[in-house]
């Protein structure tokens, strides 16, 4: 699972959707920086990821990566492709539940259907690294703690 996993992590860096072919596929979902007024704290954007086991057909990216890794040609890379996601069915056969490291984790219901949780930190995103969530106190918390502004240069003089 390490290998198939480190295919897609690494393939959602640059693309918005993965697929398995007959699995499913991985979409990611850009989530706004938002407010949350009861925390006073502004966090960043982000991205997140979820599965539709709907998407079946083979768009050749997942082949393509292994292609390059195993420097194989295509039937070789969809036979090693095919070969993974049957682990991946076995272990959810047999398990019922397979962590995509830096993904997230795909449970197998008891009807035989799959559901997944992203993780909670979101998909890595190069574009949105190092962004971080900022505490805003807000001006009535500053009037309440009494913190003097200083003037602004425009209001100075100097000679």
């Amino acid at each position: 699972m390490k290998e198939l996993t480190r295919h897609i992590e690494a393939l959602l860096l640059e693309n918005d959707c993965v697929i398995l072919p007959h699995f499913g596929g991985f979409i990611t979902n850009h989530v706004p920086a938002q407010w949350v007024e009861e925390e006073g704290i502004f966090l960043p954007p982000y991205r997140t990821v979820g599965f539709n086991a709907q998407l079946k057909l083979n768009d050749g990216l997942l082949v393509q990566s292994y292609m390059l890794t195993h420097d194989a040609t295509y039937p070789e890379a969809t036979r090693l492709v095919e070969a993974a996601i049957e682990r991946l069915t076995e272990f959810l056969y047999k398990d019922g539940m397979v962590e995509f490291q830096g993904i997230g984790c795909l449970f197998r219901t008891i009807d035989g259907e799959y559901r997944f949780e992203p993780t909670q930190d979101g998909v890595i995103t190069p574009a949105l690294y190092g962004l971080s969530s900022l505490p805003l106190p807000t001006l009535a918390q500053l009037a309440a703690s009494k913190v003097v502004v200083a003037d602004t240069p425009e209001d100075k003089v100097t000679d």
